[in-house]
């Protein structure tokens, strides 16, 4: 039987049961969709980008995000809203697919939020997703019984290590941008960094390889509208070659907006501005106006960007780029004791104080609406940018 084969099979399973097709549309945000509907979907999704793998697209959820089929065989997600951030492979075939998506229920979730990192982190937001399901009973036996129905895994720590093996396998699921020539691959080891460069050996152990050593970071450059940026995870460190100058660096960035094939880049040549001359290149994706063309080229050519949803927006005050501080939500401002001053500014700045309760109830640091925290360092203004998978 062929993967597409076993995709028809188990969608055949699901369309003879009315309560069973709701409670996965419900509860693990899920949906068959029509193939013309998908057709249009994926050809705006990869309008200008090219990916290495044959796709047969199946499915979608509620992100506007797309399930697809890869070479018959693995099953990858690409996001949705033309972004492609969030894409990668996340089961090496239909079946396993069927079986993370019904015990996991969300499936995306865990990897939004950072929970493949470690085993604990999923364990304990495995069980919070579970408790908190709000399916009725009647959705929650029609479920259970297409589990048992298929001998599903529903063990905890094999889900987790289906989950990773599937994540971190190789050839990475890679969408290209055929403007940029940027290399989107999964979320999970590119652009969020969630779990970045894992594999050393063995793809089925989780070893993220993350050294952060705080003599490393004393030798890093500073930069003056991203001074926290040892903290921030758009820095990897890790043994590389630095394309730019050619040297063994400890720490570098990967994004970076350039037609050349560019995936590590030392802290150094940003700050000098090297890489931006070498590679045509820049990396701030935008920003608000400011009339110094001098301090346009230190954002744009000489200052590392930050990891975001949608890409860099640098905010500016008192015509001047502020400093990036780092990614918030609502905890973290709390805590500075901002979160009135800043929220405010916000809707104001948008005109649309609808906005407020949406923000108050769901930014998150680490969720699908998320904080951008900048300051003025002239007026020492705070201002937020905000976000969205």
């Amino acid at each position: 039987m062929t993967e597409i084969e076993r995709l028809e099979h188990f969608k055949n399973q699901i369309f003879e049961n009315k309560i069973l097709q709701d409670a996965i549309c419900e509860e693990c945000d899920f949906y068959f969709e029509k193939e013309n509907v998908l057709e249009e979907k994926i050809n705006c999704l990869l309008k200008d980008r090219k990916c290495n793998y044959k796709i047969y697209p199946f499915g979608c959820d509620s992100r506007n995000g797309i399930f697809i089929l890869v070479n018959d065989e693995y099953v990858a997600y690409i996001a949705g809203e033309r972004n492609a951030q969030l894409c990668g492979i996340i089961s090496k075939n239909v079946r396993e697919f069927f079986n993370l998506l019904l015990t996991c229920k969300s499936l995306i979730h865990y990897f939004a939020r950072q929970d493949l990192d470690n085993k604990n982190n999923f364990e304990e937001s495995y069980e919070d997703w579970n408790f908190f399901s709000s399916g009725t009973s009647s959705q929650d036996k029609a479920i259970e019984d297409f589990i048992e129905e298929n001998n599903f895994e529903t063990d905890v720590g094999k889900l987790y290590e289906m989950l990773v093996s599937s994540v971190t396998m190789k050839p990475e699921f890679i969408i290209e941008d055929t403007i940029y020539n940027i290399k989107i691959n999964d979320v999970f080891r590119s652009d969020h960094k969630y779990i970045a460069k894992l594999i050393k050996g063995n793809s089925n152990s989780m070893k993220i390889n993350k050294k952060s050593d705080n003599n490393i970071i004393k030798l890093l450059p500073r930069f003056k509208y991203h001074p926290n940026l040892s903290k921030d995870d758009v820095v990897i460190f890790q043994e590389e070659i630095c394309q730019c100058c050619g040297k063994e660096v400890e720490a570098y960035i990967e994004n970076i907006y350039s037609r050349s094939d560019v995936d590590c880049i030392c802290l150094e040549c940003v700050a000098n501005g090297d890489a931006a001359k070498k590679f045509n290149a820049e990396f701030i994706q935008d920003a608000e106006e400011v009339t110094d063309p001098k301090k346009k080229d230190e954002l744009f050519h000489r200052t590392p960007g930050y990891i975001s949803w949608q890409g860099e927006y640098w905010l500016a005050c008192c015509d001047d780029y502020c400093e990036y501080l780092g990614r918030v939500g609502i905890e973290e401002l709390d805590e500075l004791g901002i979160t009135d001053e800043v929220l405010k500014n916000y809707v104001c700045e948008n005109k649309n104080r609808n906005l407020l309760e949406d923000i108050k109830e769901c930014l998150e640091k680490e969720g699908s609406m998320t904080g951008y925290l900048f300051k003025c360092s002239h007026c020492g203004k705070y201002r937020l940018w905000i976000d969205q998978a």
